[in-house]
């Protein structure tokens, strides 16, 4: 294909409005909004080198890829103005339920909250607090946990995974945390409790991380409804770049113009990943992971390379 063809094509890729919801529901917009930044990174270094009139048309390709971007990030504000979760529907009781943490203290008590009222409604659901970045002297874990038991005197089963840097390695030393405790993950359902800004990119990675089969849903913390259409786009960006640049490149080959080209096939079944694969790379090119052979000593005996 020429290079005016492709960016022909560019120009006049459209996601319409169906597309874009079903590819939120199926956890996958995020995958989609990532495949566009990085065309349109391609095509600011393809720019320097392009006559007058190509440029023209490569403007014409960067404004629209731009528009189907900004529908994207609108898509996340008004999906969770109505709702406070996406995922699976989850056929029985959750098994286990995941709270993931923030370096954001409202953000965290908020997160800790709805684990708490989820909690009371699934009492025999072992509680997983996932965060290993340290604050206050404490890791996220840690924290959480205190203000868990400060609100809730019930008694439930509560751990900390205190190993996960971010998203990733929320969803991975989750999962290595369940093996390594010789609990049952075939035919167990998961709820995972996070913000509406992030909640896309969990379902993905955990879908990934866990099994594309296994039931996970995410519930939410909204944004309060008078910030929703100021406030969640923002964040819903910031949360996009940092997978663009750090954490989709465990899962993704560099293939986003041929996906944009060829278009997105909602039938077509998830890559599955185990969790070796997954570590290998996460101690291979992620920053906040690299040569952290500590963690590969740790968990060595329950992963399969």
């Amino acid at each position: 294909m020429s290079l005016s063809k492709r960016l022909e094509n560019l120009a006049n890729f459209h996601l319409d409005d169906e597309t874009i919801h079903q590819l939120l529901l199926n956890g996958k917009l995020d995958d989609r909004y990532i495949d566009i930044q990085s065309v349109l990174e391609w095509l600011k270094q393809l720019a320097r080198l392009l006559p007058n009139e190509q440029r023209k048309l490569l403007e014409k390709a960067r404004r629209n890829l731009e528009s189907n971007c900004q529908q994207i990030i609108s898509e996340y504000a008004n999906y969770f103005q109505e709702h406070d979760h996406i995922g699976d529907h989850l056929q029985a009781p959750p098994d286990y339920v995941i709270i993931l943490g923030s370096n954001d203290p409202a953000v965290l008590q908020a997160r800790v909250q709805k684990g708490i009222e989820n909690v009371k409604k699934y009492p025999n659901a072992k509680v997983i607090l996932s965060g290993g970045g340290v604050w206050t002297g404490e890791t996220e874990a840690q924290k959480m946990q205190d203000i868990f038991e400060s609100q809730y005197d019930q008694g439930c089963e509560i751990y900390k995974e205190e190993d996960s840097l971010d998203t990733i390695g929320n969803a991975l030393f989750s999962k290595l945390f369940i093996v390594q405790n010789g609990w049952a993950l075939r035919d167990r359902n998961i709820m995972v409790i996070t913000s509406d800004y992030h909640a896309i990119r969990v379902l993905s990675i955990f879908k990934r991380t866990f099994n594309p089969q296994t039931p996970i849903l995410v519930e939410v913390i909204r944004t309060p409804s008078f910030e929703q259409q100021q406030i969640l786009p923002e964040l819903t960006i910031k949360e996009m770049s940092t997978a663009h640049h750090s954490n989709f490149s465990i899962f993704r080959p560099e293939e986003s113009l041929s996906r944009l080209e060829q278009g997105e096939n909602l039938s077509k079944p998830e890559n599955t990943w185990d969790e070796s694969e997954i570590f290998y790379h996460m101690l291979m090119k992620h920053n906040m992971y690299r040569n952290r052979f500590d963690l590969l000593r740790k968990y060595a005996k329950h992963i399969r390379f």
